[in-house]
């Protein structure tokens, strides 16, 4: 009999951590260090700036979009530089909201985190899956939709084996465009609808996510191709061209903290059992990249810090950059790994070498993860 498929979350579990271990010491020192610099968790003046300037610029290209003023090109450039504000905007802003990390106040958070759904992705899903599955699971395929994509890419090791995965490496780039386009108008309503026949769900849940995509839809596709003054399928393409750009950042900024060299992919064994405790689990499967470069950490949200954002989710990205040196030595004790890749460079080769790693005809025979939806990574 053939190893058993692990398809539900509930059925994994970890190792018990020790009480005097790595994660409580970690949490004690970056604590300390919040209380010796008398720092809050949350967002500082610097993040309010940028959420701002974020906020402000993507709705003055939107009215720049619909003022008419602009010819074809520049319909075109204002739709590519919109893509851009709001992928700046969900890595920068959103992620930290839908974390709690932005404000101390929860409702805060959580009405502002609608603005995700505003720009056509829903808040409600992402929690689930991102906040949920991927930081709990990371890299266990068939359970971390972030590594659980179609068919087309391979991005574990356990994953179904096509002819065409032999390309991978080349088709994948180009592919990210399209993960934005595909988010909001297909791999999203699959998920709300599972959601919502599994009972995780609930009816209002449900309606306000399609409220939130009919407004979406009416906004940013609808209401341009009326006021804008160029024929439909332009102002359409413009569409098309701000999800491809935008979308591009957005996958490319994920897929470099969990498909790079020196993570691991494990899986658990039949009775759902993992072989590490949680924070070890976490330290094995992630990586950071970059991080000595300011400019980096400010434009990606911190996520090149995705070490230090697993193990303090609710701490505003802004200061991973000051308790990244506290995790990194208290690991260094603990004889646990500290991935990071150089910079952003060598963290894009990185990435493209896995994929070209993955590409490869396995020896064995591997099983499909459950449900493979092409959704970005988170």
């Amino acid at each position: 009999m053939g190893k058993r498929i692990i398809r539900e979350a509930s059925e994994i579990k970890f190792k018990r951590a020790a009480p005097e271990g790595f994660l409580s010491e970690v949490r004690r020192r970056v604590e300390a260090f919040f209380a010796r610099s008398k720092l809050q968790r949350n967002a500082d003046a610097s993040m309010w700036l940028k959420t701002i300037f974020l906020i402000v610029a993507n709705f003055a290209l939107y009215g720049a979009i619909l003022s008419n003023e602009f010819g074809f090109m520049g319909v075109m450039v204002l739709f590519i530089l919109f893509g851009y504000t709001t992928s700046f905007i969900c890595i920068n802003i959103i992620h930290d909201v839908l974390h709690g990390s932005l404000f101390k106040n929860k409702t805060w958070n959580k009405c502002l985190g609608y603005l995700f759904d505003l720009q056509g992705f829903s808040s409600f899903n992402w929690t689930l899956t991102h906040n949920n599955d991927h930081h709990t699971f990371t890299n266990i395929a068939g359970i971390d939709k972030d590594i659980d994509k179609m068919i087309f890419l391979r991005l574990a090791p356990t994953d179904g084996y096509y002819p065409f995965h032999r390309f991978q490496h080349w088709y994948a780039l180009p592919l990210y465009t399209l993960t934005t386009l595909n988010w909001a108008h297909y791999s999203d309503y699959v998920l709300m609808w599972d959601y919502w026949k599994k009972g995780r769900a609930s009816n209002i849940d449900a309606g306000i996510f399609l409220f939130f995509k009919a407004l979406y839809i009416a906004l940013y596709i609808v209401i341009p191709i009326i006021v804008v003054n160029l024929p439909w399928w332009q102002t359409f393409m413009g569409y098309v061209l701000m999800q491809m750009f935008g979308g591009f950042l957005a996958a490319i900024v994920f897929q470099l903290a969990h498909v790079v060299e020196g993570v691991e992919y494990p899986l658990p064994d039949e009775r759902g059992h993992m072989e590490n405790i949680w924070v070890m689990h976490e330290m094995k499967t992630t990586s950071n990249f970059a991080s000595d470069s300011p400019l980096t950490s400010h434009l990606f949200g911190g996520l090149n810090f995705q070490i230090e954002h697993h193990l303090f989710p609710h701490v505003s990205h802004v200061h991973y950059h000051k308790i990244s040196p506290i995790v990194r030595q208290t690991a260094l004790e603990y004889g646990l790994p500290y991935n990071e890749q150089k910079n952003l460079w060598h963290a894009v080769c990185s990435h493209v070498r896995m994929l070209k790693k993955f590409s490869e005809r396995p020896d064995f025979v591997v099983a499909e993860s459950p449900e493979k939806i092409f959704s970005p990574g988170h």
